[in-house]
């Protein structure tokens, strides 16, 4: 059983981190003046990275539906 305590240890901190990387990704691909002609490992990470959160979001939204067709207990 994940407690909220173990959450907040081991997982959340994880998100924090996610957060603040992907808004580090969009403050500097708005800093940048133009793209070269190439693909680069920038891009190639950020396909990887996209990959990743949008598995992440499938994952979290059937998470919400199985939490909210559970039983309130009253």
């Amino acid at each position: 059983m994940l407690t909220l305590d173990t959450w907040r240890r081991d997982v959340n901190r994880h998100l924090d981190l996610i957060a603040a990387g992907a808004a580090m990704c969009a403050r500097h691909c708005e800093q940048l003046p133009v793209r070269p002609g190439f693909q680069t490992y920038a891009e190639d990470d950020m396909i990887i990275c996209e990959s990743a959160l949008r598995e992440a979001l499938v994952r979290v939204q059937f998470a919400r539906a199985f939490y909210a067709s559970l039983p309130v207990d009253e």
